[in-house]
């Protein structure tokens, strides 16, 4: 029998916190966007100003601890690589073009 759609996601999750060696809450936990004081930075399309947003939470995930584990989730599938703010440093346009190196240089070593 097929799994349903949450079965299937869950599961991906389950695979890429395990590969990561995180969950997402243990991302979550001691990232430095977690205690920022302007959560929507992160969101840059729903704050007052998208450009000095984005460029803003950048630099809080580049001094963060998390910072590899969280871009390795946000790129581990289609779904939320299309998903907006910024992750692991970069925006949905960044993490798309990554996440497409990485399926390309996985053909190429099959």
């Amino acid at each position: 029998m097929p799994l349903s759609k949450k079965a299937e996601v869950a599961a991906e999750v389950r695979n890429v916190t395990e590969a990561i060696g995180m969950t997402w809450e243990q991302i979550c936990d001691g990232a430095a966007c977690a205690d920022h004081p302007n959560p929507l930075i992160f969101l840059p399309l729903e704050g007052p100003h998208p450009l000095g947003d984005a460029i803003q939470a950048k630099a809080v995930c580049r001094r963060c601890h998390v910072r590899i584990p969280c871009l390795a989730w946000a790129t581990s599938n289609i779904k939320r690589t299309m998903t907006e703010g910024i992750f692991g440093g970069h925006d949905r346009s960044d993490r798309r073009k990554i996440a497409a190196e990485v399926r390309a240089a996985m053909v190429t070593e099959a």
